[in-house]
């Protein structure tokens, strides 16, 4: 009786590791721009989530909070605001009961959230009075430190790793004079978000 063994020949083995090979060179980067959207995504609904906190704080306790960029959010004991246009280091929303703008007294904290993942930039991108930080009044409305009549603006975070054209890893939030929070949309369908004054986002 004959026996024959099953089994791949050499040159098919190479053609499998082959094919294998081409589907991880393909597959990878697919997968590792997928993670980089949502984390993307993550950062800018953290910072949405807590700008929509503290308008409702500000309505509901009919105080002024405050928003600041902080970079000992979850590392001090009273955080401080840091008075720079670094948010990716972390943010602190507080009841700001004198409106100076800094924790104090008998202001309360209510949410203090550290940075986000690396590799990601997250600014306040045009338009608001102050760069490093927002007032809610207890209207809802943001209030305008500048004597201007109005304040008003978009938060943008950008993966810094992206390749140029790469608009699609933006991501923003436009608030408006009223308080309200939104995510930037693109509006004419070119691939890239729009800021609080319909101009484009590409840096």
């Amino acid at each position: 009786m004959n026996r024959t063994t099953a089994g791949l020949t050499l040159v098919e083995l190479m053609v499998t590791l082959a094919v294998f090979a081409l589907l991880v060179m393909v597959a990878v980067p697919a997968f590792n721009n997928i993670v980089n959207i949502n984390r993307t995504a993550e950062g800018i609904n953290a910072l949405s989530r807590d700008l929509s906190l503290a308008r409702s704080e500000a309505l509901a306790r009919n105080a002024n909070v405050t928003v600041c960029a902080s970079t000992n959010a979850v590392t001090a004991a009273t955080p401080t605001c840091s008075g720079s246009n670094t948010w990716e280091a972390g943010w602190i929303v507080f009841v700001d009961l004198n409106r100076d703008g800094a924790i104090n007294g008998n202001d309360v904290l209510l949410r203090a959230t550290g940075p986000i993942a690396p590799g990601y930039t997250l600014r306040a991108h045009v338009g608001f009075d102050d760069m490093t930080q927002l007032q809610f009044r207890p209207t809802g409305e943001l209030r305008d430190t500048s004597g201007d009549g109005i304040n008003q603006g978009t938060f943008r975070l950008r993966d810094n790793n992206a390749d140029s054209g790469q608009n699609q890893r933006i991501r923003a939030i436009n608030v408006s004079p009223m308080g309200r929070i939104s995510l930037a949309v693109d509006t004419d369908n070119n691939g890239i978000v729009e800021d609080i004054n319909g101009t484009d986002i590409t840096s």
